[in-house]
């Protein structure tokens, strides 16, 4: 017998089709490493600049810190001395004399409250009888040269109800 030399496939075709299914997976690898390299360049410049702007913020607060303060501060306890002071000066005593002195039937003393930055004392009354009122603002204005006391509101709920009173005295040294 006689061999048979038949070729089924030709050579060149099937090297030209394998030699153009790596060139085009070639590429695309190409393709792929080349969109990485850019994404890597770009997270690279936005870090450089957060790293300048950082640099940049660090300088400016390290100057800041080195240059003496401009606007000189008063120490957080300063004001609640100062209103101490105030205290000290204000005639406290005198005040809670004047009140204790004074007893009027149907007057009451509710609440006092003293402002030495004013030098004034403001006394808050409930009032039963209507006239006690008067009477009681008489009696605290009694012996002084000049009325102290005067009637800062007055106010009625209704009819056989209480008054609510309230009084400002001047007590500036």
């Amino acid at each position: 017998m006689r061999a048979l030399a038949i070729d089924f496939a030709p050579r060149g075709a099937m090297l030209s089709r394998l030699g153009w299914g790596v060139a085009v997976g070639l590429w695309l690898l190409a393709g792929v490493l080349g969109w990485q390299a850019f994404q890597v360049q770009q997270t690279l410049r936005s870090a450089e600049q957060e790293r300048d702007e950082l640099r940049a913020q660090w300088a400016a607060l390290r100057a800041s810190q080195s240059q003496p303060p401009s606007v000189k501060r008063e120490p957080p306890y300063l004001r609640d001395a100062q209103q101490v002071a105030q205290m000290a000066q204000f005639d406290s005593a005198g005040v809670l004399r004047a009140i204790e002195a004074v007893r009027v039937s149907g007057v009451r003393v509710t609440a006092l409250e003293l402002s030495a930055a004013d030098g004034t004392a403001r006394v808050d009354l409930e009032v039963s009888i209507p006239d006690a009122l008067l009477r009681y603002l008489a009696e605290l204005n009694a012996g002084e040269p000049v009325q102290r006391w005067t009637i800062l509101r007055s106010q009625s709920a209704g009819q056989g109800s209480l008054m609510t009173a309230s009084l400002l005295g001047q007590w500036k040294r």
